[in-house]
């Protein structure tokens, strides 16, 4: 499989870029395409409206281009909660942060790419949102 990674304003696009076709053997490659969300789609964030809005959409739109383009796309969408603070931020933001997760600790890049990594090697795996926030979309 090919791997693209998209931001939500390109993915609709995207999909007949993915396809590639190799003139060797004169026939179409498959491609994964991942679309970044993140758990402001399903956890609203009230004084980020428009985000979580068009990561709302990004969800959906992913469900809709797996419907599309499969079998030769594969589309999904990863959702990182919280993996990085601003470097100007206090260590209580990192603190407060890994108290909403149930490991007790905030993610790393490597967390995502890991997810990443896993979603290009999945071949029966479309349509879906892989979550990984280290159970801070659960926490209420």
């Amino acid at each position: 499989a090919r791997f693209s990674c998209t931001h939500s304003e390109s993915m609709s696009r995207a999909p007949r870029a993915s396809l590639v076709f190799c003139a060797q053997s004169r026939t179409w490659v498959s491609a994964v395409k991942i679309g970044c969300a993140d758990t402001s789609a399903t956890r609203p964030w009230v004084h980020r409206a428009p985000h979580s809005v068009s990561k709302t959409g990004l969800v959906m739109l992913t469900r809709l281009l797996s419907r599309a383009y499969a079998p030769h796309v594969l589309t999904n969408a990863i959702s990182p909660g919280s993996v990085l603070v601003p470097d100007d931020a206090g260590p209580e933001v990192e603190q407060n942060l890994a108290a909403e997760t149930f490991v007790g600790h905030i993610g790393t890049p490597g967390d995502v790419v890991d997810a990443m990594l896993y979603l290009v090697s999945a071949e029966f795996v479309t349509g879906q949102v892989l979550v990984v926030d280290g159970g801070q979309s659960e926490h209420t």
